[in-house]
C-alpha cells in the first residue's frame, strides 16, 4: 500500500498520466490478443549467458529495441526506468556522476561521497567515466542492485550496471542514428558490421558525435575574458570503437575491441540559492545567528537561469575541462567438452585537464583552482572455468588480477576573500575581471559592485597525489539442484585489495596496506513452476578501505594514535533480499517483486578532535564509526495486453536512515555538540541525504499499420521521484520530479523517423540538492554553508531518424 503522507498529490497525479497513456493506446481493438508475447532476455547477471526470468536477483535489462524506444542516452534516463537505481551528476561533463543503489548514499557531508555502485563493460570493471559511452552503441544494458561483489569483484558495495556493446554478425548490416532538438542538441551515430572472411573472421566499426549546447538562458553575460559568455554544462563528444571476432573453430571465440573518445565539456552549472529564500535562523549558545534554509525548496526561476548560476569560471581564461580515454580489450572464450573457459583483459585509460574552477563555487571573492590534470589507468585481467550448465550440479572458479592508479596534480591559487559578508550590488560584479594586489593579507576595501571589505591572499598551494589499489582475488560458485523444485546457489569471492595512498609533494604523506575480505552469496530459489519461482538470499558487499593523512594525528591532546586512526577500515554492506519472479498470460504479462533489508556497517564519518599545537583549531579525520540502515522494496510489470500495445511500469520504495550517526553540520549549525561527543551531534533516525524515498515509471506505446509497409507509433512515459534531503541534518528537501516524455513517429523494417518531446511536463526538481560553504553568508566556512542544486535538463522539442541496411 502506498503511503499517502509520501506520495499525495503525486500517487494522484501518477493515475492520471496512468490513465492519458493508457487512453491513448485504447485505439487498438480490445478484442485483438497479442499474437507475439514479450521479447526474450538473456542476460549475464551471474558472469553467463541465463533467461532474465530465471536469474535469481532483481535485475532490470534493456535490449537494443528498448534503449531506442525508450530514448534512453545516458546514465540519467536510465536512472529514470531502473528500480532502486539512483544517478546523479552534471548533465554534460563526464566524470563528475555519481551511481548508487536502494538510498546508499551518505555523500553531501562526509568523506564517504564517492559512488556505491560500478561500471563494467562487456563484463570488465572500468574506473574512468561512464557518461562518454554513447548507448546507441550498446546492444543491452543490465543494472543489478544489491552487492555484486561474489562475482563482479571490485567497489560494487551497493550494485553494478553492465554494458553489452554491439557484436557484429555473419551477415553485413549497419545503422545509422541522427537526433537533433532545442538546445543545440545533436546527436549522429554509425554502426557498421559483418563478415571479413566469411563467419571466421568478422568486423564492425562505430563513430558517434554527441553535442549539447545547453539553454541561452544558462550562458553567461559577455565579460572581458569571455566575450561571448560561458556556456554552462555544455558537453561534445567525440567516441569511435572498432572490434574484431574471430572464429577459427566452432569452439573457439577471440574478440578484441578497441574504445577511444574524447570529450570537451563547459563548467559545472550550480545554482545557488538567492538570499531572499534562506529562511531559517539558528542561535548559537554565545549568541552567534546563522542562517540556513528549511522546508521546501522552492527554487525561482525557469531553469535557474544564469544570474542564480554560481560562475564557475570567474577570472579562468579557459574554464573548460578535456577529456580523453582509450579502452582496449581482449576476450577469449574457449569451450572445452562443454566446460567453458573465458580469459577476458581490459586496459582503460583515461585523463582530463580544465584550465581551473573556483573552489568555492562563487564568482567572486574566493580561491580558484588553477590547471588540474587526472589520469586513470587501469588493467584487468578476469578468467573463469565453468562446468556444462545442463547438469544437476553446476560450479564455476577463476581469479582476477586489477590494478588501478589515480594521480591528481592541481595547484589551488588564494586570490580574495571575504572577512564579512559580501554580496554582489550589480550581476556585472559578478563578470569584470578585477585587480589583484600582490600585498598578502592586504585589505583592499569595498570594490566597485560588491559590498563588503575584502581581503587579497595571493598564494599558490599544490596537491598533487597517487592512490592505487591492487586486487588479486580468486573467486568461485556452486549451484545444485536438491530437487525439482529447490536450487542452491552458493557463491565467493576472497579479495586482497593492496591499496597505497601518497602524496607527491617532497615529505608528503605515504601509506601502504591490504584489506582482506571475504565476499558470499547464498541463494535459495523455489520453482513453483516454469513460469513462477521465488527466491531468499544473503550477501555481502564491501567498499575499499583508505588512510586519515593528516601529519597531526598521534600529537599529544588530539586523542588520536597513529595504529588505530591512521587506516580507513572497508565498510561492509550486509544485504538481505526476497523475491518473487513470474510470467503470466501466455508470456504476455511479467511481474517482478523484490523486498530487501540493508546493514551498512563501518560508515565513514567526519570526526573533529581538539588540536592543542593550533589553539582554537581541530583535527578533521574521517573514521568508521558510522552505521544505517535500509529497509525497501520494487515492483516491475512489463505487459502486452492487447495486439499493438506495450506496458512497461516500475516503483520502488526506500527507507533509508542513520541507526547511529554523529553530524558536524548540525553542530556548525547549531553550535551545540552531543554529550560525550566533539563537534559534531548525534542525529539517529535522520533519513539518508539525496535519497527519493518513492520513484517510479510508467511507459507504454501503441504501434499500428498506417500504409505501405509502413506504421505509425505513438509513446508516452512519465517518471516520478519524490524530494530528497539536502544532508544529515534532514532540514531541507528538494521538490517531486514529475517528468513526462512522448514520442509521435512512423516506421518500418528499415527506417524510423520520430518527433519527441522530452521533460514536457517542464520539471525544475532539480537532480541533486548539496549543502556548500557560500561566501555570501560570511567569512567563515563553518558557519555560511546554504544550498547549490544541479540543475535539470529543460523541456527539449527533437527529431530522430533511423535507417538500417
Amino acid at each position: 500500500m502506498l503511503r499517502s503522507g509520501v506520495w499525495g498529490i503525486g500517487r494522484r497525479n501518477f493515475v492520471v498520466v496512468s490513465a492519458v497513456i493508457a487512453a491513448i493506446s485504447g485505439h487498438a481493438s480490445a478484442q485483438e490478443q497479442a499474437q507475439a508475447g514479450i521479447e526474450e532476455v538473456v542476460v549475464t547477471a551471474r558472469k553467463t549467458a541465463e533467461k532474465l526470468q530465471d536469474v535469481p536477483l532483481q535485475v532490470t535489462a534493456f535490449t537494443e529495441d528498448t534503449i531506442v524506444q525508450e530514448d534512453i542516452w545516458g546514465l540519467r534516463e536510465l536512472n529514470n526506468l531502473s528500480p532502486s537505481l539512483n544517478y546523479q551528476g552534471q548533465i554534460g561533463r563526464s566524470g563528475t556522476g555519481r551511481l548508487f543503489f536502494r538510498g546508499l548514499n551518505a555523500g553531501s557531508s562526509t568523506s564517504a561521497s564517492s559512488s556505491k555502485g560500478s561500471l563494467f563493460l562487456d563484463g570488465n570493471y572500468f574506473a574512468s567515466s561512464g557518461q562518454d559511452i554513447p548507448f546507441d552503441y550498446l546492444e543491452r544494458i543490465e543494472a543489478m542492485p544489491g552487492p555484486q561483489s561474489a562475482l563482479f569483484g571490485h567497489a560494487t558495495f551497493g550494485g553494478a550496471v553492465n554494458f553489452v556493446t554491439k557484436v557484429p554478425t555473419d551477415t553485413f548490416s549497419g545503422r545509422i542514428s541522427v537526433d537533433v532538438a532545442t538546445d543545440a542538441d545533436q546527436n549522429v551515430n554509425l554502426f557498421v558490421g559483418g563478415p571479413i572472411v566469411g563467419d571466421k573472421l568478422l568486423a564492425s566499426v562505430f563513430l558517434s558525435y554527441q553535442n549539447w549546447g545547453g539553454p541561452s538562458s544558462w550562458r553567461s553575460p559577455p565579460d572581458i575574458l569571455h566575450p561571448t559568455g560561458v556556456a554552462q554544462d555544455s558537453t561534445t563528444t567525440y567516441f569511435g570503437a572498432e572490434k574484431l571476432v574471430f572464429k577459427p573453430s566452432d569452439n573457439l571465440t577471440v574478440t578484441a575491441d578497441v574504445r577511444h573518445n574524447f570529450d570537451h565539456d563547459g563548467p559545472f552549472a550550480f545554482g545557488r540559492l538567492p538570499t531572499s529564500a534562506i529562511n531559517g535562523q539558528f542561535t548559537y549558545p554565545n549568541g552567534t545567528v546563522v542562517a540556513y534554509p528549511v522546508g521546501n525548496l522552492s527554487y525561482p526561476g525557469v531553469q535557474g537561469a544564469y544570474p542564480l548560476f554560481m560562475g564557475a569560471y570567474y577570472n579562468i581564461p579557459d574554464p573548460t575541462r578535456r577529456t580523453e580515454s582509450w579502452r582496449p580489450s581482449l576476450k577469449v572464450e574457449w569451450n572445452v567438452s562443454d566446460y567453458e573457459v573465458t580469459l577476458n583483459y581490459m586496459h582503460d585509460f583515461e585523463w582530463w585537464k580544465e584550465g581551473g574552477e573556483t573552489s568555492s563555487y562563487e564568482a567572486f571573492p574566493g580561491s580558484y583552482m588553477g590547471q588540474q590534470k587526472h589520469d586513470t589507468k587501469m588493467e584487468e585481467l578476469d578468467l573463469r572455468i565453468a562446468s556444462p550448465q545442463h547438469q544437476r550440479f553446476r560450479f564455476a572458479f577463476g581469479a582476477t588480477y586489477m590494478n588501478l592508479s589515480l594521480t591528481d596534480n592541481v595547484v589551488t591559487y588564494g586570490l580574495n576573500r571575504c572577512n564579512t559578508i559580501c554580496n554582489p550590488t550589480s550581476p556585472a560584479a559578478v563578470f569584470d575581471p578585477i585587480f589583484i594586489p600582490s600585498v598578502p593579507g592586504s585589505n583592499i576595501g569595498s570594490i566597485a559592485g560588491w559590498t563588503g571589505v575584502v581581503q587579497a591572499i595571493p598564494s599558490a598551494t599544490p596537491t598533487d597525489s597517487f592512490a592505487r589499489y591492487l586486487d588479486r582475488s580468486v573467486f568461485g560458485s556452486i549451484n545444485f539442484d536438491l530437487t525439482k523444485k529447490i536450487e542452491l546457489d552458493a557463491e565467493a569471492r576472497y579479495q586482497p585489495e593492496r591499496v597505497t595512498q601518497a602524496s607527491l609533494l617532497p615529505g608528503g604523506f605515504l601509506g601502504e596496506t591490504t584489506f582482506k575480505s571475504f565476499l558470499p552469496r547464498v541463494t535459495v530459489q523455489y520453482k513453483f513452476n516454469d513460469d513462477v519461482r521465488a527466491y531468499v538470499l544473503y550477501s555481502i558487499g564491501n567498499d575499499p578501505g583508505g588512510f586519515n593523512t593528516s601529519p597531526f594525528i598521534g600529537a599529544a591532546g588530539t586523542n588520536t594514535t597513529v595504529a588505530a586512526d591512521q587506516h580507513i577500515p572497508e565498510e561492509k554492506l550486509h544485504n538481505y533480499e526476497a523475491g518473487l519472479k513470474a510470467t503470466w498470460l501466455d508470456n504476455r504479462l511479467i511481474t517482478n517483486i523484490t523486498i530487501y533489508h540493508e546493514d551498512w556497517d563501518n560508515q565513514t564519518t567526519a570526526v573533529a578532535f581538539p588540536l592543542p599545537e593550533v589553539p582554537g583549531s581541530t583535527l578533521g579525520l574521517s573514521l568508521s564509526q558510522g552505521s544505517s540502515k535500509v529497509n525497501g522494496a520494487s515492483l516491475e510489470v512489463t505487459a502486452v495486453p492487447i495486439e499493438h500495445v506495450n506496458i512497461h511500469a516500475a516503483v520502488s520504495f526506500t527507507d533509508a536512515y542513520y541507526s547511529h550517526w554523529c553530524s558536524q553540520n548540525e553542530f556548525y549549525l547549531t553550535g551545540i555538540a552531543s554529550p560525550g561527543q566533539i563537534n559534531c551531534q548525534i542525529v539517529n533516525g535522520h533519513k539518508l541525504e539525496s535519497v527519493p524515498p518513492w520513484t517510479g515509471s510508467l511507459s507504454a506505446g501503441y504501434t499500428n499499420h498506417l500504409a505501405g509497409d509502413w506504421d505509425w507509433l505513438v509513446r508516452g512515459t512519465f517518471s516520478y521521484q519524490d524530494g530528497m534531503w539536502d544532508s544529515d541534518m534532514n532540514l531541507i528537501k528538494s521538490p517531486t520530479a514529475y517528468i513526462f516524455d512522448i514520442n509521435l513517429g512512423v516506421e518500418n523494417n528499415r527506417m524510423n523517423i520520430e518527433a519527441y518531446c522530452s521533460n514536457c511536463s517542464q520539471s525544475t526538481a532539480p537532480y541533486r540538492i548539496i549543502r556548500i560553504a557560500d561566501p555570501r553568508m560570511g567569512p567563515s566556512s563553518l558557519t555560511n554553508d546554504t544550498i547549490t542544486i544541479t540543475p535539470r535538463k529543460p523541456r527539449e522539442f527533437g527529431m530522430k531518424t533511423i535507417l538500417k541496411f
